[in-house]
Formats: C-alpha cells, structure tokens, sequence
C-alpha cells in the first residue's frame, strides 16, 4: 500500500452526489414553496450547510496520511509510538495518543483492507 491511501471515488461521489442532490431538494423549497422571506433564508441556509458537510467529509478523508512515522489528517500527526488507544466507531477506527483522537473509516479508501493492516502493522502493540 502506497502511503498514501487513495480515496475511494464511489465514496466520494456518493457522499457529494447525496449531498448536491439534498441541497438542490432543500434550495427549490426555499426559493419556490417557502411562506416568507425568513422561512426562504433559513432553508436556503441549510441547502448550503449540507454541501458544504459533504464536500469537508469527502476533504478530510482525502487528507489522510499512512507513513512508517505516524498517521496524520491535515494538522494533527499521531506517531505509532505515541498511540495508547484503539476503538472500533461504527465502521470505523479511532486512533488516540491520550490528548488526541483521530478517526478514520478503511472503507472510504480504495483498498481499506490493506489500510486496516497498514494500521495494525504498525500499532506498538498488537490490537483487536
């Protein structure tokens, strides 16, 4: 596995297709059936906040980093040797060095058993 796992592009289209289609569903309320001006602003406002959701779920899974060192999303770097905690969130992991946490889904990466075992491989001791 390279070390940096590539982003699953069904995932990422699926997550901004969901979230383009539920704007524009959200947008066409606010402009055509909203009551007022208020109530427009408000849906309008929603239809925004929903792809902008998508589109930094879909950013903050591209920005994961898998190197000898450590794992890293964007500013935060976690070293290997630093981990202290391993837990299973759902479909996904959340790595912690006591101060922070940093949590990733396997399956949003083209080959998300090849990061499971980059991971466990790299673990200072082995974890379930």
């Amino acid at each position: 596995m390279p070390p940096y796992p590539r982003l699953n592009k069904i995932y990422a289209g699926f997550i901004l297709g969901a979230g383009l289609t539920a704007a524009a569903v959200a947008g066409y309320s606010a402009l055509f059936n909203a009551e007022d001006e208020q109530t427009a602003w408000l849906v309008g406002g929603m239809a925004g906040l929903i792809l902008l959701g998508a589109c930094l779920l879909v950013r903050s899974a591209a920005r994961l980093r898998l190197t000898a060192e450590g794992v890293s999303r964007g500013n935060r770097t976690l070293r290997w040797d630093a981990i202290t905690g391993v837990a299973l969130i759902g479909a996904g992991i959340q790595l912690t060095d006591g101060r922070h946490k940093l949590t990733l889904a396997p399956w949003a990466y083209q080959e998300p058993e090849a990061v499971r075992a980059f991971i466990q491989a790299h673990l200072p001791r082995p974890q379930r």
